[in-house]
């Protein structure tokens, strides 16, 4: 009975998170001192947390502090967590949409797998920059600062670029190091799905096989302006002509290959990224 009505209040509630836990308070820290609990850090490692914690556990003034005031402070917000957490699953069931990627692939066509993937990942990293990003933006700046979601996706990406960009003889935190590599890596991938890839021409037409069929059609088809009626009469061709078709049908090949690879690559560069694509 005790493990159901523990998933049914979880149900309920959800899973707690908190600009203020009680724990955390100055009272809390009153009774750790009062009853000689090691002061708690404001920030540690994961093995100073641990040592923290197995030094002072046994102790009455951590229960009290790290215990009883959370098992209060989820009693005294039980209806507001019930609230919360009902308004959250219905924005992010139907507004957010945070449990699939849209692909924003034109609806009622047919696209192939390979195409859902490649469109589904650089669409959501879209999002990410212009939405989420956009969001870490107006958390941590100057709240009077009014910008598009696109420009403050970008401006907190140029800040976290920054951050390893110190005073000379200033010391650098690895972990600023990493968090500016990890958002220039992130603004590289995006202005190439925004901005460089769409530029990108077809294969046919990026090598001149499309003006070349134009040219043949223009020369053997007559009324016929279907490409098909162009291949059909190849046998018409002259001999440089026929060798001209070949090697920009080669081309055009060795092109689609190159650029197949560099969506490969690109996808590739985003999923070692991942661990790096929240907020």
């Amino acid at each position: 009975m005790k493990i159901e009505f523990a998933k049914t209040v979880r149900f309920m509630t959800g899973y707690r998170t908190r600009m203020n836990y009680w724990s955390c308070s100055k009272l809390a820290d009153n009774i750790r001192a009062k009853y000689g609990v090691t002061e708690k850090p404001n920030a540690a490692t994961s093995e100073g947390w641990n040592a923290w914690h197995k030094a002072n556990r046994a102790k009455w003034g951590y229960w009290v502090a790290e215990e009883l005031l959370d098992i209060l402070q989820d009693i005294w917000m039980f209806i507001p967590d019930v609230y919360h957490n009902i308004r959250y699953y219905i924005r992010n069931r139907f507004i957010d949409k945070t449990h699939y990627l849209d692909t924003k692939l034109k609806r009622g066509s047919f696209h192939e797998m390979e195409t859902r993937l490649l469109h589904g990942m650089f669409e959501a990293l879209v999002d990410f920059v212009e939405d989420e990003k956009a969001a870490m933006m107006r958390w941590t700046s100057d709240k009077k600062i009014k910008l598009p979601n696109k420009a403050a996706g970008l401006a907190y990406l140029g800040w976290e670029i920054s951050l390893k960009d110190q005073k000379v003889g200033d010391p650098v935190h690895p972990a600023h190091v990493a968090q500016s590599e990890r958002a220039k890596e992130t603004l590289a991938l995006y202005y190439w799905w925004k901005y460089t890839r769409p530029m990108r021409k077809e294969p046919g037409e990026a090598v001149g096989l499309w003006d070349f069929h134009d040219a043949m059609r223009e020369k053997y088809c007559e009324d016929d302006d279907n490409m098909w009626g162009v291949l059909a009469r190849r046998e018409n061709y002259t001999a440089e002509e026929q060798a001209e078709d070949k090697r920009l049908f080669k081309a055009s090949n060795e092109e689609e290959t190159r650029q197949y690879d560099e969506d490969t690559e690109m996808m590739n560069r985003l999923v070692a990224l991942r661990n790096s694509l929240w907020t």
